[in-house]
């Protein structure tokens, strides 16, 4: 049984990653979507995976090979709804942790640039740990200093992946699109709805320019 139950895991796998991947992409409310889809899956693949191991009990040496791998299979297929939602509680984490860091770009302006973590807990009603990270993660991009243990000076208000466009902005200052930007930060994995938000703010502040003829975003003057 111990190979029988390797070949079903390595086959369960595969199984798991290649419908997740035939799904293509997943939104960050896929978690409020997939109620009933899971349930129904959950629900087959227990069914499954009961016959199966009865089927394997009973059935030959020679013919339990085909049926781990079969049930391994079906499992994968049946469970790939639980990959899709990791993924997407994923995704959902990564946009509320870009929110979050505009929020503190948005305080620290208010505040004379000057955050501790007990503003952001009493303003954003975060945890202190939280609080806490944040500030170090700001200063671990060199977007803001300590002045002393408690208290973060933030000498550019700007969030890391405002940097980083403007970073892509100066190496093309002809223009770039908005998909060509949306592609270059695909491993920060951002929505659409969080890419146009910190656009808008780095063009309301001046520091980009929209040429909607081209549809291309540009630094301005002042900062090529």
């Amino acid at each position: 049984m111990i190979v029988e139950t390797i070949v079903a895991s390595i086959a369960f796998l595969i199984s798991l990653v290649g419908v997740c991947l035939l799904r293509g992409s997943v939104d960050v409310e896929y978690h409020r979507k997939v109620v009933d889809e899971l349930e129904t899956s959950l629900t087959i693949s227990f069914i499954i995976g009961i016959v199966g191991g009865f089927i394997m009990s009973v059935l030959m040496r020679a013919a339990t090979i085909v049926v781990a791998v079969l049930v391994g299979l079906c499992l994968g297929a049946g469970l790939h709804p639980l990959c899709l939602l990791w993924r997407s509680n994923y995704k959902r984490k990564k946009e509320e942790y870009v929110h979050l860091e505009q929020k503190i770009v948005e305080l620290a302006e208010k505040k004379g640039r000057i955050l501790s973590p007990v503003d952001l807990v009493n303003e954003l009603s975060i945890g202190s740990e939280l609080a806490n990270r944040m500030l170090k993660n700001f200063v671990k991009h060199k977007l803001a200093r300590y002045l002393d243990h408690d208290l973060v000076y933030f000498p550019i208000t700007r969030i890391p992946a405002e940097v980083e466009i403007i970073g892509k902005l100066k190496d093309r200052p002809e223009g770039i699109t908005f998909h060509e930007i949306f592609l270059a930060l695909k491993e920060k994995e951002l929505s659409i709805e969080s890419l146009r938000i910190i656009l808008d703010r780095l063009e309301s502040n001046g520091i980009i320019v929209h040429n909607h003829i081209q549809d291309k975003y540009a630094l301005t003057s002042f900062y090529t």
